[in-house]
């Protein structure tokens, strides 16, 4: 799996690197922004054995880098209920970012850093790949698919919702 993920990054970089060859217009709030949005996780794989959904919260700052582009850095909780015989546990993900950015607002972002489990679990290298669209108003909406390397991988689909303030 951490092939598959790895070669998707890889391309992905690949077509967004060839694109970032023309100039684009710069969005309306492309400066410095910092976001709060809620997160919802569903469990999958080895994971959705012992937990059930998760909601949470999380920050994003944004810094430009380039016509198209931003480094980003995520913080946030997000808690996990048990399945019966297990214990709930929250995750403190901790993430930085590359998004690039596209003139239509949508956008894609591989992410990278450490997770740590509140609970029982220890923590572990994360990383993502998110598929986002951000409008001109400060409206985010994001998709992604997240790991954590623990004793194996713990992984999730999740969703944020979120508003970001330029400073």
């Amino acid at each position: 799996m951490k092939k598959v993920i790895s070669f998707a990054l890889f391309g992905l970089f690949i077509c967004f690197a060839a694109n970032a060859q023309t100039p684009e217009k710069k969005e309306a709030n492309s400066g410095v922004t910092i976001g709060i949005g809620i997160e919802g996780a569903l469990p999958i794989g080895t994971f959705n054995t012992s937990s059930n959904f998760g909601i949470g919260g999380s920050l994003k700052g944004a810094f430009p880098v380039g016509a198209s582009g931003d480094i980003t850095i995520t913080a946030g909780y997000i808690n996990f209920s048990a399945k019966s015989g297990f214990i709930s546990s929250g995750l403190i993900p901790m993430k930085a970012g590359y998004r690039f950015r596209t003139s239509s607002g949508f956008y894609a972002e591989p992410q990278a850093g450490y997770g740590k489990f509140t609970k029982g679990g220890g923590g572990g290298f994360l990383y993502a790949i998110n598929a986002e669209y951000l409008d001109k108003s400060g409206f985010d909406i994001a998709a992604r698919y997240e790991g954590i390397s623990n004793k194996g991988t713990l992984s999730y689909i999740g969703l944020r919702i979120g508003y970001n303030f330029s400073l």
